[in-house]
């Protein structure tokens, strides 16, 4: 019986998602995405969840189904929190998330199950400045003050002062932010809670916030950015390729080392990789602030939520041998190096949380399955250490090229092992008064 794992490890690949066609969109509207063919088909798998991860989802499953049409794939683009909350009711098969389950949610899966991290992608903060030409930047100790409402005009002397020779309208920021329980919320609030200490001690991180000072608000990452693209002056954190897609303009930040970074493919897989050169250990691991001179600051992984066991062997089956897919295959993507799982998770405050190894059902047409197999190891969490800045020239990547992140190795750790018979960046900006 093949497994993805030995009894304390198993090994995922990540895709960057944003560089890849995108499905259509329409502004507040959640999206939804079956397969041709369904209509002959004789099994369905669903799945629900991550809008930012809807794009590579969609693409997964196009490919699949037409290899496999006797199974019905379908996802909804809803958002992580209802993601979450449908694969906790089981009314869909896979849950897709943006912000790991703690040990409160995890509690609530009834049975077995693991969250497997299956793709990555960066979070840009898109503008509408009508009249200005090129890209804005925006140093780490501003972005978050005009999220919190302290820097509320577009010349502001903070951000003019890291503008030089841009002509910056007299105009009122109008923050644009998520109205749903939301994951790409979550690692936007999760990454300025890190930079800033006012923010950690106000809104703080979540999926869903009482934005400070108002904002718009709409649903999924493709409402957004609609929102952004209609409205004048507007400003709002946004899935990279929705804004692409819509060609809004993306602001250059200040990243942890002081350079100011683009966000393309390059800067996107220097942060998912977090100035490392090894895997990380930790499954459920959030990258908050990267490490790293030319990587980019907001970056966050998607999590597909999984169950052992699917009531039937052919069931579990066909989900098992579509997340075996996604997990060995390109699938079109860019792949980014595999990484470790670990038994042992710290959450959050130090609190420990339960690690998963997935044993996969073998192929489809095996005769039997193994359900999860569940482990618990207490690991201590490792404080990351500030990468010094060095010089380097600018990263101007295009969104549709990619490849295997070059810091990482691409390892591997007793994948689909037989059990029978054995074996961009910009100088700093200058200091705003």
């Amino acid at each position: 019986m093949r497994d993805l794992a030995d009894t304390t490890k198993w090994a995922a690949i990540a895709s960057i998602a944003w560089p890849l066609v995108l499905g259509g969109c329409d502004g507040a509207s959640e999206t939804a995405t079956e397969t041709a063919g369904a209509e002959s088909a004789t099994m369905a798998v669903s799945g629900a969840g991550s809008s930012f991860a809807a794009p590579i989802f969609d693409h997964w499953l196009a490919q699949y189904g037409a290899e496999h049409p006797s199974l019905a794939l379908s996802y909804d683009s809803v958002g992580s929190g209802a993601g979450i909350e449908r694969f906790l009711g089981g009314s869909v098969d896979i849950g897709a998330t943006d912000a790991p389950l703690g040990p409160d949610a995890s509690a609530e899966v009834d049975g077995d199950f693991a969250q497997l991290p299956v793709t990555g992608g960066m979070i840009a903060i898109a503008y509408n400045l009508p009249g200005v030409d090129g890209p804005i930047n925006l140093p780490r100790d501003v972005y978050p003050d005009i999220f919190l409402g302290e820097v509320y005009r577009w010349d502001d002397p903070r951000i003019a002062a890291a503008n030089p020779g841009i002509d910056l309208p007299a105009k009122v920021i109008q923050v644009v932010a998520r109205r749903d329980a939301s994951g790409t919320t979550f690692a936007f609030t999760n990454h300025l809670a890190a930079v800033s200490d006012a923010w950690a001690d106000g809104p703080g991180v979540g999926k869903k916030i009482d934005w400070p000072g108002g904002a718009m608000e709409a649903n999924g990452n493709e409402g957004v950015a609609q929102r952004i693209k209609i409205t004048q002056n507007a400003i709002g954190y946004v899935e990279a390729g929705f804004a692409e897609r819509l060609g809004l303009s993306l602001a250059w930040l200040q990243n942890r080392a002081g350079g100011l970074v683009q966000p393309n493919v390059e800067t996107g897989r220097r942060g998912l990789a977090d100035g490392a050169d090894t895997p990380p250990d930790d499954l459920t691991r959030t990258i908050p602030d990267p490490q790293g001179a030319r990587s980019y600051p907001i970056v966050t992984y998607t999590w597909a939520l999984v169950r052992g066991d699917y009531g039937s062997p052919e069931k579990t089956a066909a989900v098992h041998d579509l997340l075996r897919w996604i997990l060995n295959r390109r699938s079109g993507g860019c792949r980014s190096p595999v990484l470790r799982a670990a038994a042992g998770q710290p959450g959050a405050g130090g609190a420990r949380r339960a690690g998963h190894a997935l044993a996969l059902a073998p192929d489809a047409g095996g005769a039997s399955h193994d359900s999860f197999r569940h482990h618990r190891r207490q690991r201590r969490r490792h404080q990351c250490r500030a990468a010094r800045p060095r010089a380097g020239p600018g990263l101007r990547g295009h969104a549709d090229r990619c490849g295997p992140l070059p810091e990482l190795q691409h390892l591997r750790h007793s994948v689909l092992s037989e059990r029978r018979g054995g074996a961009g960046r910009r100088p700093r900006p200058p200091q705003g008064g």
